[in-house]
């Protein structure tokens, strides 16, 4: 017997051999081939080195009751049956050394193919503390969960991310992909994101995930952190459970017990029956760290904590892989009981049967429309007998956004356009003309709300979910600008709270400089590496060349006329330009002109601040 064999169990219980994989090749899909041969190599061998324990075993009862009886044994040892079995005896003995062998070529192979995280993961089933998210996108998720996500009726078993654009950007953040690659190949789905919340001194039963139970593998979860999470509320997991071939409910099942009757020492215990390295393990945690295991991991958890517990969990597989869901009315039995519900599978990386693609954001058209540049004069906004009255001016999709959107609205002396609410898209309120009262609040309730008096030149940036109206307490319509906008939410730790602000004066620079400007706030957000404003004063025949950014651009006037593109724009009118778009601008009025900007830029721009 030679090492280019393999053990496989089949489903009668009985062993056959199959060959061994080649030497690791240097192709990255042959490598990952390779990698979940030897997977299936490893959970082989855990499987033979339980029979041999149980071998063992046997002998040594074996031993015990014929011990003192050598006439017996004697007689044992000359029988027809202990001859007949010799070959058995001789081929165990084989297979222990076969496995030794087979330990060692699967060692040489994961050193060739595989970095040492991913080589930990098959190991012991699980990577933590991971850093996932910052402690201020775990603060939007969870207000995004609270306010939005929990209050909507979603279809079908832990698909947030199926109906709602908010989760499936998380879920499928480029550096999180980058991760799971090595785990499940270059073709992945999403089938199920959850949250999961436990209040201080609830227990969630040790468990093996139903869905991704099954022998073959192929799944990968990611546990998160969100909210309250530190080492006694973090996630239980018990080490190498992966590679047992069995899920935690067959063994509670087989004992005769019920789930929660079991404790932590049981499953240490019931572990190192299996593997004699194995154990309960809680990592050390903090919001926005992960765990990111194996799906057929037995693990549970007890929130030992002092307050409430939240938490995010994405569930992964390799693309074409089957997943099945339990019967939620017969968790607890042995064996497992499914469905006829069908998870709602999206391909997220690669190449796959799965071909759902990213919800729409909140909030945005069904099918947004790619905006490509946008100009609007400042005249035929008009009050409304109904004392508010918006006018669109586009809606749809950019290279840096997913979602924006823009509006002019009329206000009405005396009216309101709604009590103070929230969103999850972040805001921009420009005042046009006339006065408006801004109420930031922390709730619906008006009573409590910050009240702010504010004129022509006037704006407010809103976070996502922050309370707020505006309304006119003035004798005259108010006119102002929105501009809207969702995209995924980006890794920053100190994102720019609500701010007010306003272009102010005229300049102190000399009229001579044929363009001056003044930067009035910049910084991360939620959504973008930097928001960025400032007020520019262009002279009459001033201008700049036509140029592209890799950021999108607005512009409001507010007054003198501009030139670009070959239309003219004057106060109270605006412009788009989206990234990529090349634009120009010329004063091409007798007066200086002056416009607010806005730049919206994507994550990059944050990651390069933060260098």
């Amino acid at each position: 017997m030679t090492a280019a064999k393999d053990l496989r169990e089949a489903e009668d219980g009985s062993w056959a051999y199959a060959p061994q994989p080649k030497p690791a090749p240097s192709e990255p899909h042959e490598q990952r081939t390779l990698l979940a041969r030897i997977g299936q190599l490893e959970t082989a061998l855990a499987a033979g080195e339980r029979r041999e324990h149980a071998l063992q075993a046997s002998k040594t009862q074996l031993a015990q009751k014929l011990a003192g009886q050598k006439s017996l044994n004697a007689t044992l040892l000359k029988s027809t049956s202990w001859r007949m079995t010799a070959p058995l005896r001789a081929a165990v003995d084989a297979v222990r050394t076969f496995g030794d062998v087979l330990r060692g070529v699967v060692r040489h192979h994961r050193q060739k193919v595989i970095s040492p995280e991913v080589a930990a993961f098959h190991k012991e089933g699980y990577l933590a503390p991971v850093d996932l998210f910052t402690p201020a996108q775990c603060a939007l998720i969870v207000k995004h969960y609270q306010l939005h996500a929990r209050r909507s009726r979603h279809k079908g078993h832990k698909a947030l991310a199926a109906h709602d654009r908010f989760f499936y950007d998380l879920a499928t953040r480029p550096s999180l992909l980058a991760r799971l690659k090595p785990l499940l190949g270059d073709d992945i789905i999403l089938w199920g994101a959850s949250v999961m919340i436990r209040k201080a001194g609830d227990v969630h039963d040790w468990h093996t995930d139903i869905e991704s139970s099954a022998r073959d593998g192929r799944f990968v979860s990611v546990w998160v952190g969100l909210e309250n999470t530190c080492r006694g509320s973090a996630l239980q997991i018990a080490s190498r459970s992966h590679r047992f071939g069995e899920p935690i409910q067959q063994v509670i099942h087989e004992r005769g017990l019920h789930r929660s009757q079991v404790t932590s020492d049981m499953v240490a215990a019931w572990a190192r029956e299996h593997d004699r390295e194995a154990s309960v393990v809680q990592p050390e945690m903090t919001d926005g760290q992960a765990i990111i295991f194996d799906g057929r991991l037995w693990h549970g958890s007890h929130n030992t904590g002092p307050a409430k517990r939240s938490a995010l969990i994405l569930q992964y597989a390799a693309a074409g892989t089957p997943v099945v869901f339990p019967d939620l009315d017969k968790l607890d039995q042995w064996p497992f009981c499914f469905s006829a519900e069908r998870p709602t599978s999206l391909l997220v990386a690669g190449k796959g049967k799965e071909g759902l693609g990213a919800p729409r954001p909140a909030g945005f058209s069904e099918k947004p429309l790619p905006i490509d540049t946008h100009l609007r004069g400042g005249e035929g906004f008009l009050a409304s007998s109904d004392g508010w009255k918006p006018y669109r001016l586009f809606n749809g999709s950019t290279p840096i956004l997913p979602g924006m959107k823009a509006h002019v609205s009329v206000l009405s002396p005396g009216h309101c356009p709604h009590p103070p609410h929230c969103h999850i898209e972040e805001e921009l309120l420009v005042v046009l003309d006339g006065e408006a009262e801004i109420l930031i609040a922390d709730g619906p309730d008006p009573a409590d709300a910050a009240v702010k008096r504010y004129g022509p030149g006037s704006f407010v940036y809103y976070p996502a979910y922050q309370h707020h109206t505006i309304r006119n307490v003035a004798a005259a319509p108010v006119t102002y600008l929105m501009f809207k906008w969702q995209a995924a939410p980006f890794e920053v730790r100190e994102p720019l709270d609500t701010t007010l602000s306003e272009i102010g004066g005229r300049f102190a620079a000399p009229r001579e400089a044929p363009r001056t400007t003044r930067v009035l706030f910049e910084g991360p957000t939620g959504y973008l590496g930097k928001l960025h404003a400032h007020v520019t004063e262009l002279q009459p025949g001033a201008g700049y060349p036509a140029h592209a950014d890799k950021y999108d651009v607005a512009i409001i006037v507010f007054s003198g006329t501009v030139e670009t593109l070959g239309k003219t724009v004057g106060p109270g009118g605006s412009i788009y330009y989206a990234a990529g778009q090349r634009h120009g601008m010329r004063n091409v009025g007798k007066d200086p002109a002056k416009y607010l900007v806005f730049e919206f830029h994507g994550p990059q721009a944050g990651r390069a601040a933060a260098r």
